[in-house]
């Protein structure tokens, strides 16, 4: 557990022996290691922390937050270009699915939310997967 035996949670982790990253901070970390083989992991939220307050979504992460917001069940998906690359793209939820994940987002003092719940939307898994082979091939 998160906070035993002089271990905590940091999206600070990378210098610090007593710390492990945060869920959300190891998933971005995820993300810089597929990205060089066409795959990119994202995680958004229209309720960013400060440090990625500058973090701006584009169309379909806009589109993906309202839908989701909304229909956490579903599934979003496009096919897009990115850096003129054919894209697939893939969002789903998110949630808030423990009391420690409603605890810990609602107790940090740079928290941009303080009124989180149990099986609340927190943000956007997004998975993008380059399609140009597959296309190439049809």
């Amino acid at each position: 557990m998160i906070g035993k035996g002089g271990i905590k949670g940091s999206f600070n982790h990378e210098n610090d022996p007593n710390a492990i990253p945060l869920p959300a901070t190891m998933i971005h970390g995820l993300s810089k290691l597929y990205s060089g083989d066409g795959t990119a992991v994202s995680l958004y939220s229209a309720f960013p922390f400060p440090n990625r307050a500058s973090r701006q979504l584009d169309d379909f992460g806009k589109q993906a937050w309202g839908t989701l917001s909304s229909n956490p069940d579903t599934v979003v998906t496009c096919i897009d270009t990115i850096k003129g690359e054919p894209v697939m793209r893939v969002a789903i939820a998110d949630r808030m699915v423990s009391d420690a994940c409603v605890s810990c987002h609602n107790g940090r003092a740079d928290t941009p939310k303080a009124d989180w719940k149990l099986g609340d939307v927190r943000g956007v898994l997004e998975v993008d997967l380059s399609v140009a082979s597959a296309l190439a091939n049809r």
